[in-house]
């Protein structure tokens, strides 16, 4: 929800042309890694299903060949959307010969269907304006998630062992590569429809191929439902304002997420949808341009269906409406500008008057309180006394992460920082003397910890002075000896110190661009 929110006034066509080439550099590297020998496989000549069990398939570093199917599917269509305008036919026919080579280096079928299916669909809509000004494909296509979310709720209501499946439903299951028998080999019936609830359960981590069934049994039916009255709103809004290679691009996620749960993840980027409708999410409200209050949304609701009863809302409203998002955007993107050349019109961040170091205070006591519960407390699963409170207790605390609110204020207080640093040289001097005193401080005194401790550094010497380097630097290392402490290390939560100083790089690197973008 955040992801989306904060894409409202962004050029997500910019921010998905930076994930485009992010991502298409660390597949480079990893293929160039793995053809060198250095990390991973070139070739996935694990267990397969039917006809690919025991056959080498092309994987180039990233684990197994369906992995790197669906990555070139990926990248295929978000290139799709971004560079369609400037594409020739030559382009479009080597994306053809792309899809087919990626079928015979892996033997995706599935993938390999998607990725011709979403090909054709995009030059179609891209060369034919009477398809591409028509109703069928965005009726057709809606109505298809539609029939692919119903099939998933079944599928997760049939799912068992073979035996107990009716025959056509095994069938389809071995087409599938054993998708549908998939959502329920594992405890209690892992994903199956029975096991839902209405806001999930942090215990259901399960993985599974079908994406809608690990949305809904993931996170909840509720949130489940929610996202896909979303998705359908979206596509909406793609064609009304003629975002017609936008629609290509949620239809073909929707309809792979069926069956492929790429899109459902932790990891927010991989799924370009979000972007979309992290720009068009203002769009789908009833607001008129206007900002209100969330608890002035239902009004907002109700008067919107008012005017729809009586016909005086329709298509040009809505167009109307996606025009003053679009102007509203316009007029922040003018305005980050002006903020970051240094112009004094906007109003500026007052370091002094704000409540950032109590928001610290509470993530701080947040991560420290979560991790004594984890480490000392909680005994999971046997049922010590007073578990059930502490560990609704700690339910309740990870609904406001501490670590995320950390690096959101850091990165917050970052931009002001740049705003008032002129150079790159500045720049490093400052975050050096902020990180590495405390850091060599923490290290001189864990050194003078462990020594008090009886025969934990007696003959490891050199070991200690390599720990003591590495760390020193901002580096996450833990030799053997250190590894025997509760959480396999002496201060394990120096890691989050390597990531700050990776940022740190990165906004070196890019700079002040990154205020304008």
């Amino acid at each position: 929800v955040v992801f989306v929110a904060s894409m409202k006034g962004i050029d997500h066509k910019k921010a998905l042309r930076v994930v485009f080439y992010v991502t298409l550099t660390g597949m480079a590297v990893l293929a160039a890694l793995s053809l060198a020998g250095v990390l991973g496989e070139v070739w996935d000549a694990g267990a397969g299903y039917g006809v690919k069990e025991g056959s080498r398939r092309l994987c180039l570093g990233v684990g197994n060949s369906n992995a790197l199917a669906i990555m070139i599917w990926a990248l295929m269509t978000l290139g799709v959307y971004l560079f369609h305008e400037k594409m020739k036919p030559v382009h479009w026919m080597l994306l053809g010969v792309l899809t087919v080579g990626v079928y015979a280096a892996t033997m995706t079928r599935t993938t390999f269907l998607v990725m011709a299916a979403t090909l054709v669909l995009a030059f179609l809509m891209d060369k034919s304006s009477k398809i591409r000004e028509g109703s069928v494909v965005y009726i057709g296509g809606m109505a298809a998630v539609a029939a692919g979310f119903v099939f998933s709720l079944y599928a997760a209501h049939i799912s068992n062992w073979y035996e107990l499946m009716p025959a056509w439903v095994v069938r389809i299951d071995r087409i599938l590569t054993g998708r549908i028998s998939s959502i329920y080999a594992f405890e209690n019936g892992g994903g199956v429809l029975r096991n839902w609830k209405l806001f999930g359960d942090p215990n259901y981590v399960e993985y599974f191929d079908m994406g809608y069934v690990r949305l809904l049994f993931w996170y909840g039916i509720i949130p489940g439902a929610c996202c896909m009255v979303l998705l359908f709103l979206l596509m909406r809004v793609c064609r009304t304002l003629k975002d017609t290679q936008g629609f290509v691009l949620v239809l073909s996620f929707a309809l792979f997420t069926v069956v492929e749960a790429h899109a459902v993840s932790v990891y927010l980027a991989r799924n370009y949808v979000l972007f979309l409708l992290g720009a068009y999410w203002t769009a789908m409200l009833p607001l008129g341009g206007k900002a209100i209050w969330w608890w002035q949304l239902p009004g907002a609701f109700w008067k919107h269906g008012s005017k729809a009863a009586d016909g005086s809302f329709g298509r040009k409203a809505t167009v109307g409406n996606c025009s003053e998002v679009q102007e509203k955007a316009a007029t922040i993107k003018e305005a980050a500008t002006e903020r970051a050349a240094g112009r004094k019109n906007i109003t500026q961040f007052v370091f002094a008057e704000n409540s950032l170091d109590i928001l610290r205070l509470f993530a701080a006591l947040q991560i420290a309180i979560t991790h004594y519960l984890n480490l000392t407390m909680l005994t999971y699963g046997k049922d010590g006394p007073g578990d059930g409170l502490l560990l609704g207790f700690k339910r309740a605390l990870t609904l406001f992460p501490g670590l995320i609110i950390l690096f959101s204020i850091s990165g917050f207080l970052m931009g002001e920082t740049l705003m008032r640093t002129q150079h790159r040289k500045i720049f490093a001097q400052k975050r050096i003397l902020r990180l590495y005193p405390a850091l060599w401080v923490n290290i001189v005194l864990t050194i003078g910890m462990l020594s008090l401790l009886p025969g934990v550094v007696s003959g490891h010497g050199k070991d200690l002075l390599t720990w003591a380097v590495v760390q020193g630097v901002g580096l996450a290392y833990t030799p053997s000896f250190l590894q025997a402490f509760a959480i396999e290390s002496i201060n394990g939560t120096l890691w989050a110190l390597m990531v700050e100083i990776q940022l740190y790089v990165l906004v070196a690197v890019v700079w002040k661009r990154c205020l304008v973008w």
